[in-house]
């Protein structure tokens, strides 16, 4: 992560010098952007993973500063819950509100709020062979916040987006007993956060 980010600060000073005179073609109009991204992120017993993917924006413009959104993500990530993989694939879709904080539209916040795409089930007969435990794991609600800045290349636009992204996870487990007959459910909900960047483009 930290020789990415440094890689990613040589490129910004670069691009900043030469776009720093072009206007900017995006504003008060509709936008695409598709970016890539990468995150490391822990769970509240700081258990580790990392998610790397790509997503899809479409925005258009509301009021003078903001706009708004939908989008799409596609990414895999280095856990798997049930330990069949060594990387499973998330999805997820959400809303997206950027709110823009210069005259030139080169710097903005941005907030994405949606729920994940994932499934993960196993069932294996118990320790005592005398029943199965039946062990599910589903996406919950996906939230991510960023700061961006975009270089104006011609009528293209480079965005870099340091970011921080929030997953939840909703795990159940169901105990079944043939004897003596007996099911025992239990729920929980783990969660995921940690800091990020995304590199993109808009057009």
């Amino acid at each position: 992560m930290r020789k990415i980010c440094i890689l990613l600060f040589s490129f910004s000073f670069t691009i900043t010098a030469i776009s720093q005179k072009k206007l900017n073609p995006t504003i008060g109009k509709k936008e695409f952007e598709i970016s890539l991204f990468y995150h490391d992120e822990h769970n509240d017993d700081f258990y580790k993973q990392s998610l790397a993917g790509a997503q899809i924006v479409r925005r258009w413009s509301w009021k003078k500063n903001t706009k708004i959104g939908v989008g799409g993500l596609a990414a895999v990530q280095s856990d798997d819950p049930i330990a069949e993989s060594d990387v499973v694939v998330y999805g997820a879709l959400f809303g997206d509100i950027t709110q823009f904080i210069d005259k030139r539209q080169k710097w903005s916040v941005t907030g994405q709020i949606g729920h994940g795409i994932f499934r993960r089930k196993v069932e294996e007969v118990n320790y005592y062979g005398n029943g199965v435990n039946k062990y599910t794991v589903t996406a919950g609600m996906y939230y991510s916040f960023s700061f961006n800045y975009r270089w104006i290349i011609s009528k293209k636009i480079l965005v870099i987006s340091p970011a921080y992204n929030f997953r939840n996870f909703r795990h159940k487990n169901i105990e079944e007993s043939y004897s003596p007959p007996a099911v025992y459910e239990h729920k929980s909900i783990d969660k995921y956060s940690g800091p990020g960047i995304r590199l993109g483009i808009i057009f």
